[in-house]
């Protein structure tokens, strides 16, 4: 199964942004810039689990770190071969977000 991340975000120079979660395979995840403040990365994995939380934050390469201040995003029993993560920052007082995501076409 193909899991593409996507998020906007405007950072500063020397940050990148990465998924945390507690599925090793998305742990850590570097997101690569493309345009327009959106941020991107697909991984291939064999199965999902049946239900997967993660989130995102900024590192900066000073060693600064920005958290996500809201609860993990939760995506559950997903089918498919290929699906996309669209997300949106998320900041503290912001009630919990749904995960956006559709099938892609492979």
């Amino acid at each position: 199964m193909q899991i593409r991340f996507s998020i906007h975000y405007k950072t500063r120079w020397g940050q990148r942004l990465y998924v945390v979660s507690s599925f090793e395979p998305f742990n850590n995840l570097t997101l690569d810039y493309t345009d327009a403040d959106i941020w991107q990365a697909t991984v291939e994995v064999p199965k999902l689990p049946s239900s997967l939380t993660y989130r995102y934050e900024v590192r900066g390469e000073d060693g600064s770190l920005v958290q996500e201040l809201a609860v993990d995003r939760t995506i559950k029993k997903v089918k498919g071969n290929a699906i996309l993560l669209e997300d949106n920052w998320q900041t503290a007082g912001q009630a919990k977000q749904r995960c956006r995501h559709r099938l892609l076409k492979t």
